[in-house]
Parts: structure tokens; sequence; C-alpha cells
């Protein structure tokens, strides 16, 4: 199955420093979520994932990682609009800004 792809949403809540979600809206009723927590050092960001969400309308799964279960991304390109970052899974993301509400959200746009 697969790929699958969505709008992509990453929070990093004020009244949560050093966490942040990644939200997935599929489309339709399939959305899934992740919370974890990361340190920025330079141009580098540490992740460690904490669990992931999936939700199928009203039914919800959720998984919790395997203490210190990582990653990281590496920050190629960073302003005030957008950034541009690598993991360490050799993936590269596009993102934009756009506030929402009292949450500073980043948005996937490519």
């Amino acid at each position: 199955m697969g790929p699958f792809t969505g709008r992509v949403r990453q929070d990093f809540p004020a009244d949560l420093p050093g966490q942040y979600f990644n939200k997935v809206d599929f489309g339709g009723v399939l959305r899934a979520r992740l919370l974890g927590n990361y340190e920025k050092t330079g141009n580098r960001v540490d992740l460690v994932f904490l669990w992931t969400e999936f939700s199928l309308g009203p039914l919800k799964f959720k998984k919790e990682f395997p203490a210190g279960f990582k990653g990281h991304w590496n920050l190629k390109y960073v302003d005030n609009d957008m950034r541009v970052f690598s993991t360490n899974k050799g993936n590269v993301f596009v993102l934009s800004k756009v506030v929402e509400g009292v949450h500073g959200t980043i948005r996937a746009f490519a």
C-alpha cells in the first residue's frame, strides 16, 4: 500500500516548550498525529519520538514508541516564512509558515 500523501502540519505549541506535533490529514476520515521532543543545536534538530496515533473516522489507534526512539533534521535553509531540512533517513522537506490562532503552525507545501 502507499505511498500516502496528505496535508502536513508541524505544531510547536508555546505552552509545551521542547515538544512538537506532526499532523497529517490524508483527506476524508484518515488522519495521523505524532508527538515528539526536540532540541536544536546549530543547524541540527535532535528528535525523540513519543507516540503516534492514527484515526479513521471515530476509530483511533495509538502506539507509543520504544524509549529512546530517535531521529534528527539537518536544517539547510531557514527564514521567517520557510525552512528546508533533510532527515536522518535521507528525506528532504520544504515547509512554509502559516500562523493559525494562538499557536504558530508550520505546514509542508512540498
